[in-house]
């Protein structure tokens, strides 16, 4: 069993505070330059936090979504599971998963302030 720091206890419940908090959403508008009737464009309103971002596009998932003009990866990272796992590292108590080596990595970069774009 992993023995976690106080001061990471503190990251990892800063990390869950802005996961629960902030999520992408995105509206439908009306095109600057319609092309056609009723043309609409897409208008991201908040986003995911960095650091959750990032965990998704370094754990790519094995599906595809193709549409006419590109193929997006989608990726193997579900915010339910990522809340549980902080939620048992906070309590130090961790369930096995691959993701808790790089939840903690991401906390203690938030701790050194190597990374400030995290906040």
């Amino acid at each position: 069993m992993i023995k976690i720091s106080l001061e990471l206890i503190e990251s990892l419940k800063f990390m869950l505070t802005q996961l629960e908090q902030n999520r992408l959403e995105v509206d439908l508008i009306d095109a600057p330059e319609p092309m056609h009737v009723e043309h609409k464009i897409r208008v991201k309103n908040s986003s995911n936090p960095v650091w959750y971002s990032e965990l998704c596009v370094n754990n790519p998932g094995t599906w595809f979504k193709r549409t006419h003009k590109s193929s997006a990866r989608g990726t193997a990272i579900r915010r339910k599971y990522i809340i549980l796992l902080l939620n048992r590292l906070i309590k130090n108590n961790p369930i096995e998963s691959k993701y808790n080596e790089q939840l903690l990595e991401i906390a203690q970069e938030m701790n050194d302030g190597t990374r400030p774009d995290y906040y």
